[in-house]
């Protein structure tokens, strides 16, 4: 190797060199990762305890809103007891309006015959 390429050997690992220096205050130390990584465990542990504790919440409420619910049997039980309770009170409700029209009719039928005369 001549000495003019030893000369720019050596200028392109002194530029190499600086180009690391420049790179070396952003790199974090062994230290400062590890305290890093201790950070985000202890947040995620926090937030990993928040959400089980909004997961017991959730689960509390939904037991709550199914106690109150109905089955789907028990629907058509209560719905099947209210229609007899309709039929009949329909029922009932024909006959007396039945019997008041019979009522009306004879009533009407003695003026019927007085208007004719």
């Amino acid at each position: 190797m001549t000495p003019t390429e030893m000369e720019e050997a050596i200028r392109n690992l002194q530029l190499q060199a600086d180009r690391i220096e420049q790179f070396l205050p952003n790199l974090a130390t062994r230290g400062e990762l590890v305290a890093a990584i201790q950070d985000a465990k202890r947040h995620a542990a926090i937030l990993n305890e928040a959400t089980r504790d909004e997961i017991k919440l959730l689960a509390e409420n939904l037991a709550r809103v199914e106690a109150t619910m109905a089955t789907k049997e028990e629907l058509k039980a209560a719905i099947g007891g209210l229609e007899e309770e309709l039929k009949g009170a329909i029922g009932e409700l024909e006959r007396t309006l039945s019997a008041q029209i019979g009522q009306l009719a004879s009533q009407i039928a003695p003026l019927a015959r007085r208007r004719k005369n």
